[in-house]
């Protein structure tokens, strides 16, 4: 029984530690881009289509990276310790999926 909480206890300790180093990693990239958004994505997905054609009919300035062919998108991405396409970082607020209400309360 001690067993099973010494690892329990180590397991929340991890998942703990690896939400400290996704939120340093958003800080980190948030501090270096030269946008508001970022919007990591695959040239194959169609939600990450629907994402981009959004950003583009309401004027909204991103940065994209193509997580499959771009080494530092795909480095960033994974840092943010997140499953998935489209991810967006808006103002250092992460919003997974297509989402054009939580883009839309991200920049406010």
């Amino acid at each position: 029984m001690k067993l099973l909480m010494a690892i329990f206890v180590a397991l929340v300790v991890w998942k703990a530690c690896d939400g400290v180093q996704a939120s340093r990693a958003r800080n980190a990239i948030v501090a270096t881009a030269d946008a508001d958004v970022i919007l990591y994505a695959t040239d194959w997905c169609g939600y990450c289509r629907a994402t981009r054609k959004f950003l583009d009919d309401k004027g909204i300035a991103y940065v994209e990276f193509d997580i499959e062919k771009n080494e530092e998108g795909a480095r960033q991405y994974k840092a943010l310790n997140v499953r998935g396409v489209p991810i967006l970082l808006v103002k250092g607020n992460v919003v997974q999926g297509y989402d054009p209400d939580g883009i839309l309360a991200a920049l406010k």
